[in-house]
């Protein structure tokens, strides 16, 4: 049988639901929910972009996306940028359906017209997500997964051998001792740039401080090491280049549970990124895509990620909470409270220069 376009798909559903009150639910399996599932046929197939979350994607929502909706995910784990590149270039004919970005690339992308709006019969998880994770700038377009930060990792073992304290501050980054072994992680520059900015006296909209600032760390410390990626941030600690460096906070969670000797030093004025999700607008299985996002906001999602100490979960919901032994790996609710939250709007505009900045006054730059 060939596949359903959405347009059909949703007349069949709608069909199947009339049936359903015409013969009774228990005839349709029971449920609205089964009513709605089309499981003869092969499977459609669904392009998420996964933004390198297709783990915890996999392990709850990929099987309840095939037993319910006959439908089978295919993920593209791409950086932020790189997937908003992919939006911007194909939004005649877009191949995937699922985009999962940070608010600021969220709201780019929806002044572009690259996101389809939420379907609130569709989206009902959406109501549960705590008012942070729906920004106004991003408005019906989409809804938060996670929270995320940048902070300073450093190498607990290091530390422990020298009898250094813990760092603090960014300023700690300065520390001679450290020469030669500090990392700055690209792919979390705009969160650790307006943190920087913001503790010495900017803020996004006043970047220059945090330039400045930076340009005096890598000059200081010799940095030579700019990991593309927080995955890269820790294949270079475990390769001994660095021993201290920004970094996010899940991907240090992450390494640590792999037995990585690794903390994390929740700074002043740090900024709490949203990861979010919605569907890409013109984009094929819409209807699918929809349900997938659903789920990203339901409850098997975010318990796993609460979990498994991924990333902190958005969810309102009182039976979503971090167990009592991950407690400590993620920053306190009074932290969480007093974190800086910029204008993501100005954000989403400036975000581009400032990697470019990044690249070459910094990364250019260093010796």
């Amino acid at each position: 049988m060939n596949r359903i376009g959405a347009f059909e798909w949703t007349r069949l559903r709608m069909w199947g639901s009339l049936l359903c009150v015409a013969i009774g639910l228990a005839a349709c399996g029971g449920s609205a929910a089964t009513s709605s599932t089309t499981n003869s046929g092969p499977p459609a197939q669904l392009v998420v972009y996964s933004n390198l979350l297709s783990g915890a994607m996999k392990a709850t929502i990929g099987s309840i996306m095939l037993s319910r909706y006959n439908t089978e995910v295919v993920y593209q784990d791409l950086l932020t940028a790189d997937e908003y590149t992919k939006l911007v270039a194909e939004k005649a004919h877009p191949t995937a359906s699922v985009w999962i970005l940070d608010a600021a690339h969220a709201i780019a992308a929806k002044n572009l017209g690259l996101l389809e709006k939420l379907d609130p019969k569709v989206v009902t998880n959406l109501k549960d997500l705590v008012p942070s994770a729906k920004p106004a700038a991003v408005g019906e377009y989409g809804g938060g997964i996670a929270l995320i930060t940048a902070g300073i990792a450093y190498r607990t073992d290091v530390f422990a051998q020298n009898g250094w304290a813990p760092p603090t501050e960014f300023k700690d980054l300065l520390d001679p001792k450290y020469k030669g072994h500090v990392g700055l992680t690209r792919s979390m520059s705009t969160d650790t740039l307006i943190s920087m900015a913001k503790t010495n006296g900017g803020d996004e909209k006043n970047i220059d401080p945090a330039f400045t600032f930076a340009k005096q760390v890598v000059s200081a410390a010799k940095v030579s090491v700019f990991p593309a990626s927080s995955l890269a941030f820790n294949d270079a600690m475990g390769r001994n280049e660095v021993w201290i460096g920004t970094q996010l906070d899940s991907a240090e969670r992450a390494y640590k549970q792999q037995g990585g000797a690794v903390a994390m030093a929740y700074v002043s004025n740090m900024v709490f990124s949203i990861t979010m999700a919605g569907v890409i607008k013109n984009s094929p299985n819409q209807p699918q895509a929809q349900q997938f996002v659903n789920l990203l906001f339901g409850l098997d999602y975010q318990t796993y990620q609460s979990t498994n100490g991924t990333q902190l979960p958005i969810s309102t919901r009182s039976d979503v909470k971090l167990p009592d032994a991950l407690v400590p790996l993620f920053p306190t609710k009074e932290q969480v409270r007093s974190a800086y939250a910029p204008d993501w709007s100005v954000v989403a505009d400036q975000q581009g220069i400032w990697l470019q900045r990044w690249i070459r006054d910094l990364e250019g730059k260093a010796s």
